[in-house]
């Protein structure tokens, strides 16, 4: 499943307007972000970002789980949405748990291309062959509903916008695993 199809759902559903933390384009703000978004988002900090609505995990910023979890504290009443990798979010599993623990309803979009990408363009960039950057992830849908959290799977894009809708009606923490092709990504 193409990696944009999960940035332009996220906008339908409620967050076109979130500022994306500093300095970070990331997959759920692209480098079209409204210039006003951009500008605000290099004036703010990740926790306040944040709390705006949208917080972005790559692999070169992996702590988007904890910021989305601080961005709730900073402002409770406004929705939070943790857009991650799978190599990222593999690293902050039990965050989900604090979440569910303490009741906080961060909704978390998991792009699971099964692979440390931004490693693989990394390598490729700088001449070498992908070495050592694929996963053996498990069903992070069934993870999340173990934890105690909604647990939400698509794997075909015709699945995405009817997944989107549940993770956002969801009232507790909630978790979108969205299986992605890596050659697509």
């Amino acid at each position: 499943m193409p990696g944009r199809a999960g940035c332009e759902l996220t906008d339908s559903v409620g967050l076109a307007d979130a500022i994306p933390p500093p300095g970070n384009a990331g997959p759920a703000r692209p480098a079209d972000t409204p210039p006003a978004a951009a500008r605000a988002a290099g004036a703010l900090d990740d926790a306040v970002a944040g709390a705006a609505a949208a917080t972005v995990q790559t692999a070169d910023r992996p702590a988007r789980r904890p910021a989305a979890l601080g961005a709730w504290a900073a402002a409770p009443g406004r929705p939070v949405a943790a857009v991650t990798g799978d190599g990222g979010f593999g690293q902050y599993a039990a965050e989900l748990t604090t979440a569910v623990k303490y009741g906080i309803p961060v909704k978390h979009v998991l792009l699971d291309n099964h692979s440390l990408g931004k490693i693989g363009k990394e390598q490729l960039a700088a001449g070498f062959p992908v070495w050592h950057t694929s996963l053996h992830n498990p069903d992070w849908a069934a993870y999340a509903r173990l934890c105690g959290a909604t647990g939400i799977k698509a794997s075909r894009l015709d699945q995405l916008e009817e997944a989107m809708t549940w993770l956002f009606a969801a009232d507790d923490p909630a978790m979108l695993h969205i299986e992605q092709d890596p050659e697509l990504v």
